[in-house]
């Protein structure tokens, strides 16, 4: 017993030389070479109302919920000394429920996005690490564009670029970290929108042509070690998509207003921002397996349903 005791405890105190990290930001690390960094973040979301332009919170009418299963999955390698690949992966599982008992579902893989990452900066007096990387998400979630009747989109239907920008530091047994990433999105044409035709938004059209705003993305975070096993997590994260456009293709006339007129659950074709804070716990079992867990409340919020949400994290390094 006592051995067994003893085996456990060595195990956990060296659970300090896994590498720490927010539960959402990437921070400045970069991972080893020919090594693996594996993240699975389970989102419960339980929303309950909706914000307008404005950011007036409006709680759903009666009979009206909206739940949503997400797991997503980050998966980074080691490519070299100071660079690596990274791929997140999301799974989608929504559930949104009309007044008048009418279902929309969505159940699938959402957008990949890849990403390749280089440390461009290092102060080992300071722990300070900078990365630098580009990256491309690939519209392979159905999105509003694509679905049938009674379907929820998964995907936003758009390739996109990207630039991000990734930092930490050390800063009196504090780990700081800050990330920020701007993407481009291209346009598309669709003949349909929300499971309906286009025909059937206005008639005598066939088809829109859609130019996606941009998306400026931006977290700070900081962990908080109680001891070698155990931190404290805080993080800001922030979203913001900027206005969109969309014209019929015949004549060039504005559709966005027509689009969001359909009752569509895609509130980003509207200019939106999202600010939500993050507080939870991590518990590091060993050099190789972080464990945790969260919950994400609402700061400010304009053309985005409004939840609190609830995380669950898994780190593997290997």
């Amino acid at each position: 017993m006592l051995k067994r005791a003893a085996l456990v405890l060595a195990v956990l105190t060296a659970a300090g030389i896994a590498a720490a990290t927010p539960f959402i930001g990437q921070g400045g690390g970069v991972t080893e070479e020919g090594h693996n960094d594996v993240r699975i973040n389970l989102f419960y979301e339980q929303f309950s109302g909706a914000y307008d332009a404005g950011g007036t919170y409006t709680a759903f009418a009666p009979g009206v919920s909206r739940l949503d299963y997400r797991i997503v999955f980050d998966l980074k390698y080691g490519n070299g000394r100071d660079s690596d690949f990274h791929i997140t992966i999301p799974y989608v599982n929504k559930l949104h429920t009309l007044a008048n008992g009418a279902l929309f579902t969505a159940a699938g893989a959402g957008d990949i996005i890849v990403l390749a990452r280089k440390k461009s900066n290092e102060n080992k007096n300071s722990g300070g690490l900078l990365t630098v990387g580009m990256g491309l998400k690939i519209p392979t979630g159905k999105s509003v564009f694509d679905i049938e009747p009674g379907f929820l989109a998964a995907g936003t239907g758009t390739w996109d670029a990207g630039v991000v920008l990734n930092m930490q530091e050390n800063s009196s047994g504090l780990l700081l970290f800050s990330d920020i990433s701007f993407w481009y999105r291209l346009g598309r044409s669709a003949q349909k929108f929300a499971g309906q035709g286009i025909p059937a938004i206005r008639p005598g059209e066939t088809e829109i042509r859609f130019m996606p705003g941009a998306i400026l993305q931006y977290n700070a975070g900081v962990e908080i070690s109680i001891i070698r096993q155990f931190s404290l997590v805080g993080e800001l994260i922030g979203e913001n998509y900027f206005e969109s456009k969309a014209e019929y293709a015949s004549g060039g006339a504005d559709a966005l207003n027509d689009l969001i007129a359909t009752g569509a659950p895609d509130y980003t074709l509207q200019k939106s921002a999202n600010l939500r804070v993050i507080t939870g716990v991590k518990f590091y079992l060993n050099e190789k397996v972080a464990l945790g867990g969260g919950v994400s409340i609402p700061v400010t919020m304009v053309n985005v349903f409004g939840n609190i949400t609830y995380l669950a994290n898994c780190r593997l390094f290997f």
